[in-house]
């Protein structure tokens, strides 16, 4: 079709390097940035990982939606006698990873299971 694959790709990397580089200015200056910013994303992202499955993408965009939202609605939606603060939410995320893993231990969408 005359379309050169290799400069759309090119072009695709540069745009979204653009944004990224953008998004992390503007975060930066809206955010206080020292060197432990971005722990917490970063160990829920490793986490997400290891549910999910470390070579199943799918299982592992399927335990991020969980690993992040669940926590969330549990420290948001939290009413009565029983409020959690958002500093809870990574023991939330913990508690989550340890009982899927306990469940699930290859990962979310395995066929196999670990063998003791």
């Amino acid at each position: 079709m005359g379309i050169d694959e290799q400069k759309v790709r090119q072009l695709i990397y540069l745009i979204a390097g653009l944004l990224t580089g953008a998004v992390g200015i503007l975060s930066g200056m809206n955010n206080a940035v020292s060197p432990g910013a971005g722990l917490q994303p970063t160990i829920t992202a490793f986490i997400a990982l290891l549910v999910g499955g470390v070579g199943d993408f799918r299982g592992t965009v399927i335990a991020s939606y969980m690993l992040v939202l669940i926590p969330e609605m549990i420290v948001s939606l939290g009413g009565g006698e029983v409020n959690f603060s958002v500093t809870w939410k990574m023991v939330f995320v913990f508690l989550l990873a340890l009982f899927l893993l306990m469940i699930r231990p290859n990962g979310l969408f395995s066929s196999s299971n670990r063998q003791s």
